[in-house]
């Protein structure tokens, strides 16, 4: 009998590997399917590549209030839109569902800390960490929880979800993988500083930014290491990926163009005031913010100076670019709109707060945080001809 059950054991244990094996052959094989081309999708700068980019209609008069949502302290994480719902963390420690179209609230879910990290969606489930040091997973419909996953420190990374995966920073200094669908850690990668910047993803690599100065590309199945590139300072922003390059601005202001397969420098700029703004990245330039209150365009190829344009304030606000428009929000309390060929001022709009969220769009209606979540009705050029 006991042989037997020894028997059933080991042919039960060959029967797990073979299913894991099976797993992670096909999961192999769609990563090198992978042509990494991601469409828009409802979590931080748009895509998994964090570009940045929306492919709305340029929109340049100056924007009507449509409703404001007030039950509030500093909305620094971006709002993001699914569906008809405005979804996005404040620093009251609760995460608020809206009615896109009218402001009103739908669910609030607390948890135990502030909330600065911008939610990821995929299917009807959320993903969003905090302060308390915990990624949730909730229903997004109800604000239920289905699971949380504590780590060791502040969760300010916005978390990114791909193939069944959830993928995050924590200033534990590590970058953490977990089972989308239960929460289980698969694996976590250490670092030597805080995790703040928010991953990219693009085929198999997964890149990350560090304030230990480094810029890492982890294998997105296994963690294992790709590249590490060593920037002249921390890096807090989250990269961008286009064209097989990376783009990410460390704090002592330098924009770093990074070779996406070796991890090489292909150029950075010279140094500035300190970037905590994430880059929008196109082919027709590469846009940023920094302390010192100056919006920043360089070429994507070669990094020299196209333009600059100075706010009235600190800029934390990661820009959104759509068609020939680029939205931002600085300290000194107003909501900006570019012409992003020239950086030609096109309106400016005063809320009542600093403005560090980074703006969202949907067809002519734009959603910001501030004090408030911020809703704006657009006019494009063509209907206002």
């Amino acid at each position: 009998m006991k042989r037997k059950k020894a028997l059933e054991k080991f042919d039960t244990s060959l029967e797990l590997k073979g299913v894991d094996l099976l797993i992670t052959s096909t999961e192999r094989m769609l990563a090198r399917l992978d042509d990494g081309d991601y469409p828009s999708q409802a979590l931080f700068r748009n895509s998994l590549n964090r570009t940045g980019c929306e492919r709305e209609k340029g929109v340049y008069s100056h924007p009507q209030p449509a409703w404001k949502y007030h039950q509030l302290i500093n909305v620094d994480a971006s709002p993001i839109i699914h569906q008809n719902l405005i979804i996005a963390g404040s620093d009251t420690r609760s995460l608020y569902a809206l009615d896109a179209q009218r402001g009103e609230l739908l669910w609030e879910f607390k948890t135990g800390g502030r909330i600065r990290s911008t939610v990821a969606i995929s299917g009807n489930v959320l993903y969003v960490g905090s302060f308390d040091k915990k990624l949730y997973a909730l229903n997004v419909h109800k604000g239920s929880e289905k699971w949380h996953f504590e780590t060791g420190d502040w969760i300010f990374s916005s978390p990114l979800v791909h193939k069944q995966r959830v993928y995050f920073g924590s200033m534990d200094h590590h970058l953490y993988c977990l089972d989308a669908i239960n929460g289980k850690l698969r694996w976590k990668y250490a670092t030597d500083g805080w995790v703040i910047s928010s991953p990219a993803l693009f085929d198999d690599h997964l890149v990350f930014g560090s304030r230990d100065h480094c810029l890492y590309a982890l294998n997105a199945l296994n963690g294992s290491l790709i590249w590490k590139y060593q920037a002249q300072s921390g890096l807090h922003a989250s990269p961008a990926i286009y064209r097989g390059r990376v783009y990410i601005a460390s704090l002592d202001g330098r924009m770093h163009c990074v070779d996406m397969k070796s991890g090489e420098a292909i150029w950075r700029s010279e140094p500035g005031p300190a970037v905590f703004s994430s880059a929008a990245v196109s082919g027709q330039g590469v846009y940023f913010g920094n302390k010192g209150g100056v919006m920043m365009a360089l070429h994507p190829e070669e990094g020299r100076f196209l333009w600059s344009f100075e706010a009235g304030g600190s800029i934390h606000s990661s820009p959104l670019a759509s068609a020939n428009a680029l939205f931002f929000g600085a300290d000194d309390t107003y909501l900006y709109c570019l012409n992003r060929s020239d950086g030609a001022l096109k309106w400016k709009y005063k809320t009542e707060d600093r403005i560090r969220s980074s703006p969202s769009i949907s067809g002519n209606r734009l959603y910001c945080g501030g004090y408030y979540i911020y809703a704006f009705d657009l006019v494009t050029a063509d209907e206002q001809a």
